[in-house]
């Protein structure tokens, strides 16, 4: 009797799970306008970031860059290729996974089918979380609806996929309740191994995510210190590691790469002022930003219409379903808190209030902020930590306290506020026809495939000349929007796309500042193919630069925002490009000061591009020295050439030094064992040793 009355709860328990997943498509299929196969081969977004993340999934796809190892992108940074080591991506797995899915369903099916992925998974995790806490059956549906269709993860969209995969926070918050459950603290028990590889995961996604779970478990340790519960902190200890070891695993190319290489100032963290802009504000997670609701105009009338500072203010908000959770969660916690009654507070009641003094406007993240830890920019974002505290705290509370025939009721109507306030209003809302990202994909793969036919593996100049990754616009070309070509073309190299503060591109300046004239006569000497415009570059649209480059080039392709030029490559040896890394405050080299120029860092590089088929002879010399006694090594790539001993207030001359220089990107790299120090005389810069007569010559 008791194995058929168990074999029917499972069997009940995979009913509900099927349901939920039909559901989640369906609905999500509906949202999103997603009813034929057309639909899903066209992208849900086409701009801003999601053009970084539909080109990090082409770069798996195609099978350019792998998933553990050294990131180097053969089709970007023509005619060389691109550096992608320096640029943090903990979330590899999601891209690597959908870049495998894409070579059997196409790329942006594969997006689309990743943002589905975001939806589902957090719904299903949700669910479980719930079934684990025995929540009545109809509550958990219902609430594992309500947070697969947040207002945040929708919100998110593709452009923060990273961010919207929030699937394993409900997991991580039971998790937390196991942390100071004395029979989960058994080494060898199931929940201890679940809690581990869970905590694993986790490493490998969003460290804002990651980090704010450390932190929690960070305080579990402290209070079984503080209570001299020793033994119990091996499991938290444990799982930080494990998070930990996950993080390294996922970051391990960019770590030691700048280990290798050095650290590349360029990628050092965020300002202190974006750590105000994008930090929490309660009111952000009370108002409906959007939506088309009644409660949209009015929590524009009341918040949004008034408000001064606006970062992401779009995302916190909870909804209805999150709010009425939030009245449950503060009233039930807080009265017990007050009666004294601690052993009645959900310990997530401290999670939360601890998420509000972290993230909010002026709080905890930015006290780090000014002690030099900026990399928690937008912890707005750590809202979604509340959501999913205050909802399954409700739900659980309710299915203590209420008949099964009110949590039907109840159910009903959570899943009625999602369909009012998240889902209808997408529903209803008809996509414009003709769809306006298919038109903009159709055009740029027709100018891409003009210049491909006549340029088959061609190499591609790009103007305005754009750093990567982030910039800011260049008049109306936002961040990433070179990559647009990239996205749609099959075998073109384009010159956009290595990470800066390495050299590798900024020769590319010094070609925008040209004359037409010189530009292609430079540009054709370097071996490429074309030269594209982006008129969105422009306060001109480029008219200026167009007429110019008429002259002395015909036009290959054009459409609404592109213009190609045709060039002819003459495959002429040609003089190497030095550049020492200067176009940021914190590259590895102060400006050039007419006599000399001074290294910020304890070793820095001075990147020689060669442009030439061959390998060329150089010979190469110069003075340096240094702020104190050191000493130094001289490489060129990974040959060293000399140690020196410097002493205080002398030159030591280096070289000549016959040299070869690779095509491609070579350097001369100078290692001292020194740390930068405060130069004095009013100079506040920390330098480390300076050098001057900087040539690179011919061999005799």
């Amino acid at each position: 009797m008791q194995i058929k009355r168990k074999l029917n709860s499972n069997l009940s328990y995979f009913g509900q799970f099927i349901a939920l997943i039909a559901s989640i498509v369906l609905l999500f299929c509906l949202c999103y306008h997603l009813t034929n196969f057309n639909a899903w081969n066209v992208p849900l977004g086409y701009g801003g970031d999601l053009w970084l993340v539909l080109t990090i999934i082409k770069a798996y796809m195609i099978g350019d860059i792998p998933l553990f190892g050294f990131k180097f992108v053969s089709l970007l940074n023509a005619p060389a290729i691109a550096n992608w080591n320096d640029y943090p991506i903990t979330e590899d797995l999601i891209f690597y996974g959908t870049g495998q899915i894409a070579k059997l369903i196409g790329l942006y099916a594969a997006t689309n089918f990743l943002l589905l992925m975001s939806h589902m998974l957090a719904g299903i995790s949700f669910w479980l979380v719930c079934k684990y806490y025995k929540v009545n059956a109809f509550l958990a549906f219902s609430g594992a609806l309500a947070f697969a269709f947040s207002h945040f993860i929708f919100i998110r969209g593709l452009g923060h996929i990273v961010v919207g995969f929030c699937w394993h926070i409900p997991m991580l918050l039971m998790i937390l309740e196991w942390v100071y459950n004395k029979k989960v603290t058994q080494l060898l028990s199931s929940k201890f191994y679940l809690a581990g590889l869970i905590s694993l995961t986790a490493g490998m996604l969003n460290p804002y995510y990651s980090i704010m779970y450390c932190q929690f478990l960070l305080f579990a340790i402290i209070y079984f210190c503080v209570n001299k519960k020793f033994i119990y902190i091996r499991f938290p200890i444990t799982l930080i590691s494990l998070t930990a070891l996950g993080f390294l695993l996922a970051n391990s190319d960019t770590l030691l790469y700048a280990y290798i290489n050095g650290s590349n100032q360029a990628f050092s963290g965020r300002n202190l002022a974006s750590l105000e802009l994008y930090a929490l504000k309660i009111p952000d997670m009370l108002f409906a930003p959007g939506g088309g609701t009644w409660f949209t105009e009015f929590s524009k009338w009341v918040y949004y219409d008034r408000a001064y500072v606006k970062g992401e203010y779009w995302s916190p908000y909870l909804g209805f379903f999150g709010l009425f959770s939030l009245f449950v969660f503060i009233s039930i916690n807080s009265f017990e808190a007050l009666r004294g009654k601690f052993v009645n507070v959900s310990v997530h009641y401290w999670h939360a209030i601890w998420v509000l003094l972290f993230s909010i406007v002026g709080g905890v993240n930015l006290l780090f902020g000014t002690a030099g830890f900026t990399f928690l920019r937008a912890t707005n974002r750590l809202s979604i930590f509340i959501l999913a505290i205050i909802t399954i705290f409700t739900l659980r509370y309710l299915t203590k306290h209420i008949s099964n025939r009110t949590a039907i009721i109840i159910a009903i109507i959570i899943s009625y506020a999602v369909w009012f306030e998240q889902l209808a209003p997408r529903i209803k809302a008809n996509p414009p026809v003709p769809n306006a990202i298919e038109k903009m994909i159709a055009s740029d793969k027709k100018f891409i495939n003009e210049i491909e036919a006549s340029n088959p593996n061609g190499k591609i100049f790009m103007l305005p000349v754009m750093q990567f990754p982030e910039v800011g616009p260049i008049n109306k070309m936002g961040d990433y929007e070179p990559l647009r070509l990239y996205i749609n073309s099959n075998n073109l190299h384009y010159s956009y796309g290595s990470n800066k503060g390495r050299g590798d591109s900024e020769w590319q300046l010094d070609i925008e500042n040209l004359s037409p004239e010189e530009m292609v006569e430079k540009l054709q000497i370097y071996r490429f193919d074309a030269i594209v415009i982006n008129r969105k570059g422009y306060e001109d649209k480029g008219d200026l630069l167009i007429s110019g480059l008429e002259e002395y080039s015909n036009i290959l392709a054009e459409s609404e925002d592109y213009i190609a030029f045709q060039l002819k490559p003459s495959y002429e040896d040609s003089e190497p490009i030095i550049s020492f890394t200067k176009n940021n405050v914190s590259s590895s080299w102060s400006t050039d000061e007419i006599t000399h120029r001074w290294a910020r860092k304890s070793m820095a590089d001075i990147a020689i591009t060669s442009f030439n088929k061959n390998i060329i002879k150089k010979t190469v010399s110069f003075e340096i020295f240094s702020l104190v006694e050191s000493e130094v090594q001289i490489y060129n790539n990974k040959q060293l050439l000399k140690t020196i001993n410097i002493p205080v207030g002398e030159r030591i001359e280096f070289g000549p030094v016959d040299i070869d220089v690779l095509p491609g990107k070579n350097y001369i790299r100078i290692k001292s064992n020194r740390w930068p120090r405060r130069a004095g005389n009013g100079d506040l810069r920390r330098l480390t040793f300076g050098i001057s007569n900087f040539n690179l010559l011919n061999v005799n």
